[in-house]
């Protein structure tokens, strides 16, 4: 999914001053884009925009073309928030087929189709008749995952997902959401505060800085298509995590 941002600006109620400002973006098709910044500095408020979940104040977006809401409406945005916002009274399961009873298509019930979203997301049968609080944070996470995966969408957007979870967990799913990426091509967005986690999963991570926030570095990642731990050790990973950190400290 292509989108595509033009003199884009946003401004909270009551305020005089945008907060975000965006002359022109273009995150293209099967790509993975990490946007990092510091706190407040509107990272989650454009993810929020390209979502169709708030309106920018001026400026134009599109996915495809189409505006956010008509991409979100018939199922092709999936969502995943900092914390997994399971329905605590509803199996794993259901959680999972919940955006597919929201739009009335039970399509997504075959068995397997089921089958094989569980298998892509690293959940068994088992895992997905306990309720939220029979399950770890990061299995938590992993029905959140599959929730945003079930209407098979062109664009997933993230939202610092994996923040409260340690570091081994952390770097674990990592791997798994960029192997998903990596097999499904799906358009892929993520804020995070993390630049490791950034140049990690990326292939191209965006600076958000400056008041109003505004897109000031654009750094190419140019490694191995599979990021395991040899990548991670490399030369090339700690070069491209200082180009961003530089690129950080300019702007803070």
């Amino acid at each position: 999914m292509v989108i595509e941002i033009d003199s884009l600006s946003h401004m909270f109620s009551g305020s005089t001053e945008p907060v975000l400002q965006i002359n022109r973006l273009t995150l293209g098709d099967e790509c993975f884009v990490s946007i990092v910044g510091s706190s407040g500095s509107g990272k989650s408020t454009l993810l929020r925009i390209i979502a169709g979940l708030i309106d920018p104040t001026m400026g134009h977006i599109s996915l495809d073309g189409n505006s956010p809401h008509r991409k979100r409406d018939i199922g092709e945005l999936g969502f995943i928030f900092q914390s997994p916002t399971l329905l605590p009274w509803r199996t794993a399961m259901q959680n999972i087929l919940l955006p597919c009873e929201l739009q009335g298509d039970r399509s997504s019930n075959r068995q397997e189709d089921v089958n094989a979203l569980l298998s892509l997301v690293g959940l068994s049968a088992a895992d997905t008749r306990k309720r939220p609080s029979q399950l770890s944070g990061g299995m938590q996470m992993r029905v959140s995952l599959a929730r945003a995966l079930v209407t098979r969408p062109e664009l997933l957007l993230m939202d610092e997902p994996f923040a409260a979870l340690d570091d081994i967990l952390r770097i674990q799913l990592q791997e798994e959401v960029r192997r998903i990426y990596c097999e499904q091509k799906i358009t892929s967005v993520l804020v995070t505060h993390n630049i490791r986690e950034a140049v990690a999963m990326s292939d191209r991570v965006l600076v958000l800085g400056d008041k109003p926030a505004q897109i000031t570095a654009d750094v190419a990642v140019n490694l191995p298509v599979v990021r395991n731990n040899d990548v991670r050790r490399s030369p090339e990973f700690q070069e491209l995590v200082n180009e961003v950190t530089d690129a950080l400290h300019q702007v803070v």
